[in-house]
């Protein structure tokens, strides 16, 4: 990890400092792969039915809203509560704004209550990521796959956790 403007070294890190910046990566990299499966979806894609009682794609994101809004209640208690789901633009906004919270909280250092960033990784955070590869099947069987990509070479930096990136 290189240092980064304000941010002491990786051996001057404190473990919990260290801990915060990888679930701050990982946000990130949610938001990079989140990004890529929502971003140029075809029109209707939000009500795309695969049959068999698959969730659509506008419940996938909404259900990543709370899923990342029950995390982030480890951070700021009482931020518990889920609107009911709007329209697809709605819950991309929304599901853009909890990362965006939990990405600063984690950037404060705000310290976790009833949970520590393991259990966040492997619970709430984890189950997201698999809701985006959800999404990106979803895009496939609608006739609209991603374009392929080498992610470990992915322009993933910590705290881009926005639906549109700087630059774009």
């Amino acid at each position: 990890m290189s240092p980064r403007i304000g941010r002491p070294t990786i051996l001057r890190m404190k473990p919990q400092e260290i801990k915060n910046d990888l679930l701050r990566h990982f946000l990130a990299t949610l938001a990079y792969r989140g990004r890529k499966a929502i971003a140029g979806a075809p029109a209707g894609f939000a009500h795309f039915d695969a049959g068999h009682g698959v969730r659509t794609p506008l419940e996938i994101v909404s259900h990543m809203s709370a899923v990342l809004t029950h995390a982030h209640s480890f951070l700021a208690p009482g931020e518990t509560g889920m609107p009911q789901a709007g329209s697809w633009e709605q819950e991309v906004e929304r599901l853009f704004q909890i990362l965006s919270a939990l990405d600063r909280s984690l950037e404060l250092g705000v310290e976790l209550q009833g949970r520590n960033q393991e259990q966040i990784l492997q619970g709430p955070l984890a189950d997201a990521m698999t809701h985006v590869g959800q999404l990106a099947l979803l895009r496939r069987m609608a006739s609209s796959p991603i374009p392929e990509e080498s992610f470990d070479e992915a322009p993933i930096r910590i705290g881009e956790v926005s639906f549109r990136r700087a630059g774009e």
